[in-house]
């Protein structure tokens, strides 16, 4: 428990304490259990798991369960079950003496909606078609956009080339106008206007 202020672990392990009042953990001691998602299938592996850990007598053990969707389905089933045993005062429900049997069969019988309804017409397929459809748009678009967002930069960064270009053109002189510059005046042009006629006469 890293992180957490020192009376939070203290008020947390005496309430694991008292539901492991047989085999009370040390703080470096505590045990997690986790369960991810995968609708029927991960709820069905899940019960697997605990039935194994029961079998062996380390389901005592565990202090925590973390669960995902239908993870949180085994585990909403266990967590519910541990806390009637005791309500009831049976054995504990981690116990391998505890009878899990009628439990079973009563999740099994009402675990048909973690279970897709196959079908042209069924509204799970439609559900999926359409979840798929608005991620496979969604992810489309993003690459659209990104892709967008790239030309803008580099249009901006031409037109700063062009301004720097046309600046340097405009400041410095250029050979032609060096050259002209160093051209000498023609006698022609230095020459005074001639007389018309009209004035000689």
């Amino acid at each position: 428990m890293v992180g957490i202020p020192q009376g939070m672990k203290d008020q947390e392990l005496r309430a694991i304490r008292a539901t492991h009042r047989a085999d009370p953990p040390a703080e470096r001691e505590l045990v997690g259990l986790a369960f991810s998602g995968g609708g029927i299938r991960s709820a069905t592996f899940g019960l697997g798991v605990l039935q194994a850990l029961r079998e062996v007598d380390l389901l005592g053990r565990i202090h925590y369960l973390s669960t995902v969707s239908g993870g949180g389905y085994i585990g909403a089933w266990f967590s519910a079950n541990c806390r009637r045993a005791r309500q009831r005062g049976d054995w504990p429900w981690s116990s391998p003496k505890a009878d899990w049997d009628a439990s079973i069969r009563h999740l099994r019988r009402y675990s048909n909606y973690l279970s897709p309804d196959v079908g042209f017409f069924s509204a799970d397929t439609w559900s999926m078609f359409t979840v798929w459809l608005r991620n496979a748009m969604l992810v489309q678009w993003t690459v659209v956009m990104a892709v967008a967002r790239s030309f803008p930069a580099r249009s901006s960064m031409s037109n700063d080339s062009f301004r720097a270009g046309t600046c340097r053109q405009a400041c410095v002189p250029s050979e032609t106008a060096s050259s002209a510059a160093d051209v000498p005046v023609s006698a022609a042009a230095t020459a005074e206007p001639r007389s018309s006629s009209a004035t000689d006469s």
